[in-house]
């Protein structure tokens, strides 16, 4: 099985270069000119034409995106270019080509405003231009047929390509370094280790599984209580970890919780909880 996997260079495209790679083929696709990744402009139909004709693979895995709230609300027609309109490229070339499209998606595609959290099932109700444009992008993948969507929570991991912090290393630091940490405590999700994600959707792109499908852990926290643990793990004073709130108008989900019942029907095991799987992420970049 050939993988193509579009973002290649990011935090979980990078992850997906690995899980692919290692165990089949991965071909990277990056909007830059970088040694190692074919550079494709996924905005562009005729490039990812001439891509997936030069590269023929089973599979494309599509990363790229832009998931930063705040530039999407700034240029909703930039956004909707990137998320949305690629996807539907993408999603014309690969079913042209008998090739299986896999869209990365997120829970801001729901409201939060729901105290059981939401299925596969439950209607999409996106609160800003990130969750419309990713909403937006499902529907052109889901209407390609033998296609994959795959809607993950808030992710942390290793940047293995372009160097990144994310959350809990940021917080390790900061506290080691007697630092104050600001973090919210009324917005709930799901921490989720990237290895833990690209292990299922490996296991789901193998098993030739279709619709959509929630990877996430059952394990809820806030980002406070996420630092909290972070303290305790490395037993630092927690005392440095500071409650905050959103902030007004930045239209987040406050419970955008992920059910996994499709996952557990089709007998696949769900991710690690932020629990078990911080302390093995902090281990893996050396800060315990």
């Amino acid at each position: 099985m050939i993988a193509v996997v579009t973002g290649a260079r990011g935090l979980l495209g990078s992850e997906f270069m690995i899980a692919f790679g290692t165990r089949q083929a991965a071909l990277g696709w990056s909007s830059g000119t970088h040694e190692g990744y074919r550079q494709v402009d996924v905005r562009s139909a005729d490039q990812i034409a001439r891509a997936l004709d030069d590269d023929q693979p089973d599979v494309v895995i599509h990363c790229a995106a832009d998931p930063n709230i705040v530039s999407c609300e700034e240029d909703p027609v930039a956004a909707r270019e990137l998320n949305a309109l690629a996807v539907e490229k993408l999603a014309f070339a690969t079913s042209a080509r008998n090739i299986r499209l896999v869209q990365m998606s997120t829970d801001y595609v729901f409201a939060g405003d729901s105290a059981d959290g939401y299925t596969e099932t439950d209607e999409v109700n996106p609160l800003q231009v990130y969750g419309r444009t990713k909403a937006e992008a499902e529907r052109y993948c889901l209407e390609a047929g033998n296609s994959l969507v795959v809607r993950v929570p808030l992710l942390f991991g290793i940047s293995h390509v372009i160097p990144k912090a994310t959350f809990p290393e940021d917080v390790a630091k900061s506290l080691s370094a007697g630092k104050e940490v600001h973090a919210d405590e009324v917005e709930t999700r799901q921490p989720t280790f990237t290895p833990d994600v690209t292990e299922v959707v490996y296991r789901l792109v193998e098993g030739g599984i279709t619709g959509v499908v929630h990877v996430a852990p059952s394990e809820t926290t806030t980002k406070y209580g996420w630092a909290d643990q972070i303290a305790e793990v490395l037993e630092l004073n927690p005392a440095y970890v500071r409650p905050t709130s959103p902030k007004p108008g930045s239209n987040r989900p406050l419970r955008s919780v992920l059910r996994t019942q499709r996952l557990s029907e089709l007998g696949f095991q769900p991710p690690r909880g932020y629990k078990e799987s911080t302390p093995a992420f902090l281990r893996a970049v050396g800060l315990i």
